[in-house]
């Protein structure tokens, strides 16, 4: 049995249903903008993966994402592009080539595109060794970045030769 109440008020079960009916509510709310910040993020991770400016994090609650926040703006200022620019001796462009950039602790690869160019992030302030394989062309001497910033990389290569005998 309800327990009685003054008449014009509110039964006690009607004040439960309605604060169970606003919790459900907010949870859902919660819930709807804990999936709006997962969706904000992908689409911010995936224009920055576009544009070469990776940041890898994981959101699993509103602290974590509030502190992973804070580290993925250091490391975006931590990481630069270095521009790769790939031609042969005549000055054309060299697309389909296969780039590597090696520094002390990581790697990563990339392949030009037709206008010769390819986009990789490394470390600020690292020194990276810059290597390319390509079917019809070849470049003997690996290609070494100081002190990474910002920059265009040029990377002259040459067409492969061969020898009958």
């Amino acid at each position: 049995m309800l327990p009685q109440h003054p008449p014009g008020g509110l039964s006690v079960a009607v004040l439960i249903g309605l604060a169970l009916i606003l919790t459900l509510s907010l949870s859902a709310a919660v819930v709807t903008a804990d999936n709006m910040l997962d969706t904000e993020t992908l689409a911010v991770e995936s224009a920055a993966q576009s544009h070469s400016m990776v940041t890898h994090s994981t959101a699993t609650s509103t602290a974590d994402r509030n502190n992973q926040g804070a580290t993925a703006v250091t490391t975006a200022q931590n990481v630069v592009a270095l521009t790769i620019s790939v031609t042969d001796r005549e000055g054309d462009p060299v697309g389909n080539a296969n780039l590597t950039a090696e520094w002390d602790g990581g790697q990563k690869t990339a392949q030009t595109v037709s206008n010769g160019r390819a986009f990789i992030d490394v470390p600020a302030g690292s020194n990276v060794t810059i290597t390319m394989n390509h079917p019809d062309y070849i470049n003997n001497s690996p290609v070494t970045v100081e002190n990474a910033t910002e920059e265009e990389v040029p990377l002259e290569v040459a067409l492969r030769g061969s020898v009958t005998v």
